[in-house]
């Protein structure tokens, strides 16, 4: 099963790290999905890319960065 990745690029920081990140899609179950912001998705392996739980969990709470999100 593919999974969907977003056409245009919706950016997030890490409150407490500053880190970014990018959308990539979401799982079956409708849960989003990370990339470090200058990966490309559509050229990463579905495993590199980061539950939504399991990111905020390691690097903080995720906010829309920029506008882009």
């Amino acid at each position: 099963m593919a999974i969907p990745i977003p056409s245009d690029p919706q950016l997030f920081v890490a409150a407490e790290h500053g880190s970014r990140w990018k959308l990539a899609g979401t799982d079956a179950a409708g849960g989003r999905l990370f990339v470090p912001e200058l990966v490309d998705p559509e050229k990463t392996p579905r495993w590199v890319w980061a539950r939504e739980a399991e990111l905020v969990e390691v690097v903080g709470e995720l906010v829309p960065f920029g506008g882009a999100a």
